[in-house]
């Protein structure tokens, strides 16, 4: 994963993109070692260097465990890496640059959504959550980490 990755920093700084999206699952487990951080902040230090944005949601691997409440995605938004976008309490809110938390980003080109994990609940949290996207005459992308109906059931 790594070097897929690198690949995409690598991709991204020689084509001078606008920005990265990671629609969940940076990390393929919830604890990772202190090498595989240190290898991700070392990437994404790059694309801030080069003033490239980092959008992240959650994936179902990224969130905290149930003996933290502050996951590894939520670390480095406050360091300023990326810039982790999920919705709270299954409601929208902008931005915030002082706290480093929101739902989603409007910049001069482009709104970015964060939807984050719903897990088996997709279904109703889209239904809920669907109206609270503002229409724009930007564009709008929303992220959203999910299964395919074929492989995840719905309990």
């Amino acid at each position: 994963m790594k070097n897929v990755f690198e690949e995409v920093v690598t991709f991204a700084l020689n084509k001078n993109v606008d920005f990265v999206l990671i629609p969940g699952d940076l990390f393929d487990k919830k604890v990772i070692n202190a090498e595989t951080l240190d290898q991700a902040i070392n990437l994404f230090k790059m694309l801030n260097e080069k003033e490239i944005p980092v959008y992240v949601t959650e994936g179902n691997h990224d969130m905290s465990t149930y003996v933290s409440k502050y996951s590894w995605l939520e670390f480095m938004s406050q360091k300023g890496y990326i810039k982790l976008l999920k919705p709270f309490d299954n409601t929208l809110a902008m931005w915030n640059v002082e706290t480093k938390t929101g739902s989603f980003i409007e910049t001069e080109n482009y709104v970015v959504y964060g939807l984050g994990y719903p897990g088996v609940n997709a279904k109703n949290f889209l239904e809920k959550i669907t109206p609270e996207i503002k229409e724009s005459n930007k564009p709008i992308i929303t992220m959203l980490h999910a299964g395919i109906d074929k492989f995840v059931t719905e309990g």
